[in-house]
C-alpha cells in the first residue's frame, strides 16, 4: 500500500525533487556517469590510471582493469532504457480469432521525448 501522496502530473515528488537538486548542488550528471562508466573512461571520472593492483591467490599482485567489463555492460544497458524505446510483441489473428503469429512493436507509453538544450 503506498501511502505518499501522489504528485500532480509534470510536478515531481518530493524525493524526486531532492535527488535533482543534490545533483545540481554537487554537479553530478548521473547519465554522463552512466556513459563514462559505458565507455571505460577513467580519466573522465578522475582516475589516474586504467588499471588497479589487488592481492590474489597467495599474496600475488596482480593488474586489473580499473572499470570491470561487467560495469561497463550494466551501465550501457542503463542508458537504453533512456535512447531506444521499449518494444512488446503484440499477437496477431484471423477474422476467425485464429493465432497468425506475433509481431513486435514499441510500446507508445515507454516512448520517451527528449528535449535537447538550445546550442548556442
Amino acid at each position: 500500500m503506498n501511502l505518499k501522496p501522489k504528485s500532480r502530473k509534470g510536478i515531481p515528488n518530493k524525493d524526486i525533487g531532492y535527488i535533482i537538486d543534490l545533483c545540481e548542488k554537487l554537479k553530478c550528471d548521473p547519465v554522463e556517469i552512466l556513459c563514462h562508466v559505458a565507455n571505460g573512461d577513467w580519466k573522465a571520472l578522475g582516475y589516474k590510471s586504467p588499471m588497479v593492483e589487488k592481492v590474489g591467490l597467495g599474496g600475488k599482485i596482480i593488474d586489473e582493469d580499473r572499470i570491470q567489463l561487467d560495469h561497463r555492460i550494466d551501465s550501457a544497458k542503463k542508458l537504453m532504457d533512456f535512447i531506444y524505446p521499449k518494444r512488446k510483441s503484440i499477437e496477431i489473428k484471423d477474422e476467425n480469432g485464429n493465432d497468425k503469429g506475433f509481431v513486435l512493436a514499441y510500446n507508445p507509453a515507454n516512448l520517451k521525448k527528449v528535449e535537447s538544450e538550445p546550442k548556442g
